[in-house]
């Protein structure tokens, strides 16, 4: 059980020229992970004090790195995230204070686009291998890995060509994944691998918890069209169920052409209904803070209707009020999930 400890924030800047502890100016000091985005992200905010004779801001450039750490007994403090200087705003007239968006070094893989070819039969693990080595990126993997068809990345986004290499594999293998960056590593581990998973309570430490569903995104059926007749009828070639019985039909289309064969559709259809074919569902539980949970990980929580094991997505720590905000999945019985 998560129980409420003393935990002591520092913030850390590091250039070229200065070490600078930001700690005792920070008004504002919150990082984590966001739903569907790579990079790790932090915002601090600082009083822009006059340091060395100029106001600090002029001594925390863009690409300045930022550290954040904790510690519960301020002589063992451990890294919680290292990132850059992406973007800063200095607010009103006066200058007085100073805020820094930053994010680890996976926000390049988000930025810049390249050409690259996969031949056929090529792993996970050497597609990200091949991308990380070209960019200079560490890169520890630990997941399953899988055979691919020949892929032809031509002006692309990086992060892209790693989701899509990553979701290929999982719609495969049906093995949940989080991709993570740790010490200037980038970590591909499977969901649920944290060595301990802490359980949260409405009665000893949740502040708050939401939860809802919706049918927005939801699809229940697939057609599989061909192409287009002169007289303007456009053929159905398969449909592609799903639980339409339920939730009635709410349909999607794969367009097939006489160069893409029924198999390929049909497993577009498939996937589509894989990754939409039931309501999404929204969990939120605001708590106390727990320095070390991440996305990808393995929480418990009873509260409410909540009741049992959840994948964290979205995590937001926040070093001022102690407090920490988390987006949870429920974990889905046509994945695996292994402790």
């Amino acid at each position: 059980m998560a129980t409420p400890q003393s935990t002591f924030y520092k913030v850390v800047a590091k250039n070229s020229k200065y070490k600078i502890d930001l700690t005792d100016i920070a008004t504002e000091i919150s990082w984590g992970d966001e739903d569907g985005e790579l990079a790790a992200k932090a915002t601090i905010t600082i009083d822009n004090v006059v340091w060395k004779g100029r106001r600090i801001s002029n001594q925390l450039p863009l690409t300045t790195w930022i550290f954040v750490y904790t510690s519960t007994d301020k002589s063992s403090w451990k890294e919680r995230f290292r990132g850059l200087i992406w973007e800063y705003e200095v607010k009103d007239e006066s200058e007085e204070e100073y805020t820094m968006l930053c994010y680890d070094r996976l926000i390049y893989l988000t930025r810049c686009k390249d050409n690259i070819y996969i031949p056929k039969n090529k792993t996970t693990k050497y597609i990200l291998s091949k991308i990380c080595k070209k960019w200079h990126i560490k890169m520890s993997y630990k997941w399953y890995t899988h055979k691919h068809s020949k892929k032809k990345f031509y002006g692309e986004y990086l992060s892209d060509m790693i989701t899509e290499t990553m979701e290929s594999a999982r719609r495969k293998l049906r093995v949940g994944y989080v991709i993570s960056m740790d010490k200037s590593v980038m970590y591909v581990r499977k969901k649920g691998t944290n060595n301990y998973t802490y359980s949260f309570a409405s009665e000893s430490n949740t502040v708050s918890v939401s939860r809802k569903k919706s049918m927005d995104e939801l699809v229940t059926k697939v057609l599989i069209t061909g192409t287009a007749k002169k007289n303007g009828h456009v053929p159905v070639k398969a449909t592609v169920k799903g639980s339409y019985k339920k939730y009635g039909t709410l349909q999607e289309i794969v367009e097939k052409d006489k160069k893409t064969k029924m198999r390929t559709a049909k497993r577009e259809a498939k996937n589509i209904l894989q990754d939409q074919g039931r309501p999404a569902e929204e969990i939120v539980v605001e708590t106390i803070d727990v320095p070390g949970i991440r996305k990808g990980h393995a929480v418990k929580v009873k509260s409410g209707a909540l009741n049992g094991t959840y994948f964290v997505t979205a995590v937001t720590h926040d070093g001022k009020t102690a407090s920490m905000t988390m987006e949870l999945e429920v974990i889905r019985k046509n994945e695996q999930y292994r402790r």
